[in-house]
């Protein structure tokens, strides 16, 4: 994690130097041992390790000029205050600096020992206010400077977290082992203030937990695996004339978790689709592996199908393919123009997404087919679907599984499927990286968080789990 290594005295000495540039740079300084980002007026939320907030640390502060500071609910203050805390993990320490009418409040919050250990990289102007990871027991969601804001650990592992509108907070229980086997999965949905409002299941088949999305309509769509009754005979793909297999099921919940509508893949995708992926899978057999779907106008779903090498626009009243992109050609396949790898342009691709002017970005994996990740974007037009925009990161140059690409006001913001890394890019230029330090760590997917989600609520949610210092 990136800190500043100061010791109590070297702080001390600091926060000294504080207002040496003169009146021009009058404000409210703060600094403390590992104090991260390095303090800037124009952040407002700063992180500690647990190593240091667990036992008394120094607070420095400094107001000068026409502003007044004050630390948590002490008296205001000109000049150098300097206050020995001690912070519980989740907890922070408000400073406010006030200059005439106008107010500002900088919060300095207490990590918990095990949150993922990271490191934050700048390389210009971020261009995504905040996005939410998951990564082992934590969801959290980082702002642009790559604070941590907002956090909270799971009972279990987590994955696939993401803000809903209205604010809830949504993340999928994570058991680990193979897909379709564990009746525990679920969708947790709670407050910022960390309180269960409700759970999800699929109804009659088990949870996957890939994808949950919200319809228009207020509803829910995840996934769920299916097992066939009966054996089926795939010896023409990889020789097992008695198989087991699993279907990809989307079903469509009401809040209460009564079933809406369900889609089987098995009426819909044939047997020779799965490709190349019969020579690895291991029965029962994933024949598909569904892991993003995205409500469209007109009850229509984007769906992606890792074992298929292909995302899918399926007809919500119907239930029918209504066109292919990727993967083994069939009727309803589109063909990819502008693409360097051809018309097959996808591998195991995770996170298919429509935006608002109809193109599609997905996030392209390159698993087993030795090239690296891509985010990519594509024009469709009647039977044709032509590639308008990548990004590649050096950073992750290979990837087996996950990940998410996402494009807004000309930004990537993308987590290297299977690799520690989430980074932006904007323009063709990466503006940050987070990297997570755990060889085993790696976030499924990076969401970007709506506006009217506020930093505000994120912090009071915060502030409710573990009040603040007084």
């Amino acid at each position: 994690m990136r800190r500043l290594n100061l010791t109590a005295a070297a702080c001390l000495a600091c926060a000294a130097t504080f207002g040496a540039a003169g009146v021009a740079d009058a404000g409210v300084r703060v600094a403390a041992p590992q104090l991260a980002p390095k303090f800037k007026a124009a952040v407002h939320d700063y992180t500690l390790p647990a190593s240091a907030c667990s036992k008394p640390f120094p607070l420095v502060v400094r107001a000068t000029g026409a502003t007044a500071g004050r630390i948590g609910a002490g008296r205001p203050f000109r000049g150098l205050r300097t206050r020995r805390l001690r912070l519980t993990p989740g907890q922070a320490v408000p400073v406010l600096a006030r200059t005439g009418r106008r107010s500002t409040r900088y919060y300095v919050r207490c990590l918990p020992k095990d949150f993922p250990a990271y490191r934050y990289r700048s390389f210009g102007r971020a261009r995504t206010p905040f996005f939410v990871v998951t990564v082992g027991h934590y969801v959290a969601i980082f702002d642009r400077n790559g604070v941590p804001v907002w956090w909270h650990r799971g009972r279990t592992e987590v994955i696939d977290g993401k803000v809903l509108p209205g604010g809830l907070i949504a993340f999928a229980r994570y058991f680990g082992g193979g897909y379709g086997v564990d009746k525990r999965i679920a969708y947790e949905l709670r407050r910022p203030n960390g309180k269960l409002v409700r759970t999800l299941r699929a109804r009659q088949a088990i949870t996957d937990f890939h994808e949950l999305q919200p319809t228009p309509d207020g509803n829910f769509v995840l996934l769920s695996y299916k097992k066939r009754p009966n054996p089926i005979d795939l010896s023409a793909f990889n020789g097992d004339a008695d198989a087991t297999v699993l279907d990809a099921v989307i079903q469509k919940l009401s809040p209460t978790g009564k079933r809406l509508w369900s889609w089987n893949s098995k009426h819909h995708i044939g047997l020779a689709e799965t490709g190349r992926f019969y020579e690895d899978l291991e029965e029962p057999y994933d024949i598909v592996h569904v892991n993003s779907i995205q409500p469209l106008a007109g009850n229509d779903y984007l769906v992606s199908f890792r074992h298929t090498d292909s995302v899918y626009r399926i007809d919500g009243a119907t239930g029918d393919v209504e066109w292919k992109l990727g993967g083994t050609p069939t009727p309803r396949s589109l063909q990819v123009v502008g693409d360097p790898l051809g018309g097959y342009p996808l591998g195991a691709q995770h996170d298919a997404r429509m935006l608002p002017d109809g193109t599609i970005t997905i996030h392209d994996n390159g698993s087993d087919l030795s090239r690296p990740p891509r985010s990519l974007r594509y024009r469709l037009e009647g039977d044709t679907a032509t590639l308008v925009g990548s990004q590649f990161d050096k950073g992750a140059p290979s990837s087996f599984c996950c990940g998410s690409s996402r494009l807004a006001g000309g930004a990537w913001l993308t987590s290297w499927g299977g690799t520690p890394l989430v980074s932006e890019f904007f323009r063709g230029r990466r503006t940050f990286s987070l990297r997570f330090l755990d060889e085993d760590a790696f976030s499924y997917r990076a969401n970007t968080v709506t506006r009217e989600t506020g930093l505000g609520k994120l912090r009071r949610g915060m502030n409710l789990m573990t009040p603040p210092k007084r």
